[in-house]
């Protein structure tokens, strides 16, 4: 461990050992809610005075300090009727306090699902809140709106370009992220490889992204965090939300099902195949691709104390390529959470959940007709203790994660076929952590979240292991292999993971905010090519692969203006990695039994600074990023090296980031909006001369990533309008994406020409046109 480590550690333990101060006054903690116990965010209560005593946060919840002694509150919201709540402070408490919705026109008041003073407030760096209403009315592909399109017009997160899978953020690959909702973990996210998410825009309440700070809470990504909250349904009466476009359909309905009992559903299809035959490209005509996804949420609410939460998911993808090859893939998960208010400052959550990704791959091509099927289950259960004394907000809990992919296969799909049947048992994992988080207030200037996470990880049998004859880790050195019975431990990684965020308050408006973090990932995603395909092989951490580990660093200042009108950040960040996984040149990574054999080992570097402003007024909301990004991987290894173990750009390596998100509202039932992106194009391996011998001709390619595809620009534009039938909630929205018809390389790839020596290179643009769309969507 170097000194400068040493130090971090030294201040992270002196500020966990902090005692709790001595206080003269008495705490409340609470939560206020609406009839149907949604959280209520930015409530305020005012003492009789006109001091704000505290602001409810995105979950509802609020703590007030006073002496002994009644105090009346006057609770206030712009969209809720005002109530009166008197107090005596004797104890601590905990209280529930329930808001009516009060239905106001206004005509210029722009009601807003976060507080503007967030970004000054919050401890924690790069943390963004985001509910869907805020995001609605963001023109979106095809009409549809979406969790992972709208977080890639954040500042810090990308992808590599259209009907690319994932995202990436701060300069990390998209396996770095971990993806959850309601606690319930997921390995691929996408619809129609990539062009949309599994998240029903309707059976979404919410979103937090954690670029920077992760709380000791979340483990097992190095990069960033995506948790995402459900909708919950109508305790008092039934409801429903339909929607149809000229991409899919979708339904949810909600309602109560006895006085504690509420549920909801939601569902979405699409028939999207003459939307593909509108591209200019035979194959593409030629082609097919649908989903569908289901989401069920049940709650129960047996008294104030206890809480009982269930939910469910079903998605599945067919996408067929020409008769050529076909791909499919589902998602299918449950979660039970329960909570339980144990006294008014102790609350105790518990969670299960379990998903199963499945996918596969069909190819059609004569004499080798055939399919490949892969996936992972995956149990997860935590127990977590929610602690809030004065001035300490503590998180502390044990987490117990296992990976059981199944049995990797390729078969034959008639007897025609030249394929060999060939199965593969993957790696099991198991991942278990306990750990503490606290934000504690020092003074009200200055504030501090503080946590360490200890994790312990298991490689397990059933699982053959091979060994080398040396540190060249290659099929031709094999000497002997060791077979482990299942559920025998074969290797174990004990790991403290240590994280702080600090914030300083200069004034009301102006904050500075630092953070350090070290984090660890056992799970890989396996791809050797720039956007992950559904079939691409989550592997486990073993003995020659060993877990990812990364130090994130964090600064930032934030100020806001003129009455938080405008709010501004500036944030730079440097991360370090070791272990990242790179691949071998025509590295063969189906059916592969030694994985390590194809694979390196290496080190990965990413740094930059984000510059963000956004402007609110009663008309117009608007935000404009610029983000100079830079990531970099470097492999030296006895197994071999890539650029001569030189630094290189990842494929995800994309500079200069630039994107205006606005909307424009047009009285009191319309809106415009725009979206504006521009991006470096990003790296590739490209094909630089070839050499004849004899007949053959010999290609030879750049160094890794040496060269890149042009750059990226795209401008949407969406017109909605509201209360087209009177007596219903209802608006129809019109959007154009790429309204400019750009034609944004995806790859460059290579083609030899008939009686041509040298191939030509040509650019792949997925979406090379204009997409309209029409969606109506009404609540009833």
């Amino acid at each position: 461990m170097n000194i400068s480590r040493s130090y971090t550690l030294i201040l992270f333990l002196l500020l966990i050992a902090i005692s709790l101060k001595a206080q003269d006054k008495i705490t409340l903690d609470g939560r206020v809610t609406d009839p149907q116990r949604v959280p209520v965010e930015g409530a305020t209560f005012m003492t009789q005075d006109g001091t704000v005593a505290a602001i409810t946060d995105t979950n509802g919840k609020f703590r007030i300090l006073m002496p002994p002694g009644p105090v009346t509150f006057y609770l206030t919201h712009i969209s809720y009727v005002n109530r009166e709540v008197t107090h005596t402070f004797t104890s601590p408490e905990y209280i529930q306090v329930v808001m009516q919705p009060e239905t106001v026109s206004l005509n210029e008041v722009i009601i807003s699902e976060t507080d503007p003073r967030d970004n000054i407030k919050q401890t924690t760096t790069g943390l963004t809140h985001l509910s869907m209403k805020n995001i609605r009315n963001i023109p979106a592909f095809l009409g549809e709106t979406d969790v992972i399109k709208s977080i890639t017009l954040l500042p810090g997160v990308s992808t590599v370009g259209e009907g690319a899978a994932g995202f990436n953020v701060r300069g990390g690959s998209i396996d770095q992220n971990l993806v959850m909702i309601d606690g319930m973990q997921l390995f691929n996210t996408s619809h129609v490889l990539g062009f949309f998410s599994i998240f029903h825009p309707d059976a979404t309440r919410d979103f937090d992204l954690y670029k920077g700070h992760m709380p000791a809470v979340y483990g097992g990504r190095v990069s960033s965090v995506l948790d995402v909250n459900s909708l919950q349904g109508n305790k008092d009466k039934w409801g429903a939300t339909a929607g149809i476009g000229t991409f899919s359909t979708r339904l949810t309905v909600n309602g109560p099902v006895t006085k504690n009992i509420s549920v909801l559903a939601a569902g979405r299809i699409t028939y999207s195949d003459w939307i593909l035959g509108q591209i200019k490209d035979l194959d593409v005509q030629q082609s097919s691709a649908d989903f569908r996804d289901v989401f069920f949420r049940i709650d129960d609410y047996f008294n104030e104390r206890h809480h009982l939460m269930l939910s469910a998911i079903h998605s599945r993808d067919n996408f067929n390529f020409a008769g050529d090859f076909g791909y499919a893939w589902s998602n299918n998960g449950f979660n039970m959470n329960y909570d339980f208010q144990i006294s008014p400052l102790t609350r105790l959550d518990v969670e299960a959940n379990f998903l199963r990704y499945e996918s596969s791959l069909s190819d059609y091509t004569d004499g080798l007709e055939s399919r490949l099927e892969n996936g992972m289950d995956k149990w997860g259960g935590r127990a977590n203790i929610h602690i809030t004394p004065a001035s300490h907000d503590i998180n502390a809990g044990i987490e117990g994660k296992l990976y059981d992919p199944p049995v990797e296969r390729r078969f034959p799909l008639n007897e025609m076929s030249g394929v060999i049947p060939k199965a593969v048992n993957r790696s099991r994992g198991r991942e278990m952590a306990i750990y503490l988080n606290d934000v504690f207030t020092i003074s009200p200037v200055f504030d501090i979240s503080a946590g360490i996470r200890l994790n312990m990880y298991q490689h397990l049998g059933y699982a053959r292991e091979y060994l080398y004859e040396s540190d060249d880790i290659a099929d031709e050195n094999i000497v002997d292999s060791v077979f482990y019975d299942q559920g025998e431990v074969i290797t174990t990684y004990t790991q403290p993971a240590p994280r702080i965020s600090v914030r300083y308050e200069f004034n009301p408006a102006t904050s500075l905010k630092a953070s350090y973090n070290r984090t660890y990932q056992y799970l890989h995603l396996i791809s050797n090519t720039t956007a992950p395909t559904p079939v691409d092989q989550w592997q486990v951490s073993t003995r020659y692969i060993p877990p990812t580990s990364s130090d994130n660093y964090s600064l930032g200042v934030y100020r806001n203006f003129n009455n938080d009108k405008w709010v501004t950040s500036m944030e730079v960040f440097y991360k370090q990695q070791q272990n990242v996984i790179e691949y071998k040149d025509f590295a063969d990574l189906l059916v592969q039994e030694n994985m390590e054999s194809e694979l390196l080992i290496g080190n990965g570097k990413a740094y930059g600074v984000e510059l963000f402003l956004k402007h609110s007024t009663p008309k117009w909301n608007s935000w404009i990023s610029y983000v100079y990004t830079r990531s970099f991987v470097s492999v030296d290894e006895p197994s071999g090296d890539i650029n001569d173990g030189e630094w290189f750009p990842a494929y995800y390596d994309q500079p200069h980031a630039f994107k205006f998100v606005s909307d424009l509202r047009l009285g009191r039932r319309g809106s415009f909006s725009v979206n504006f992106i521009y991006n470096t194009g990003r790296p590739i391996t490209a094909l630089v001369s070839d050499y004849r011998m004899g007949q053959l001709v010999i290609p030879h390619y750049s160094d890794r990533n040496e060269y890149r595809i042009p750059n990226y620009m795209r401008l949407d534009v969406s017109f909605t309008i509201g209360n087209i039938i009177n007596k219903f909630e209802d608006k129809l929205n019109i959007s154009v994406y790429n309204i400019l018809g750009r034609k944004n390389a995806y790859s460059v790839y290579y083609e030899r020409l008939v009686d041509e020596p040298i191939p030509q290179a040509y650019k792949l643009s997925v979406l090379g046109s204009a997409f309209p769309s029409i969606t109506y969507s009404i609540e009833l």
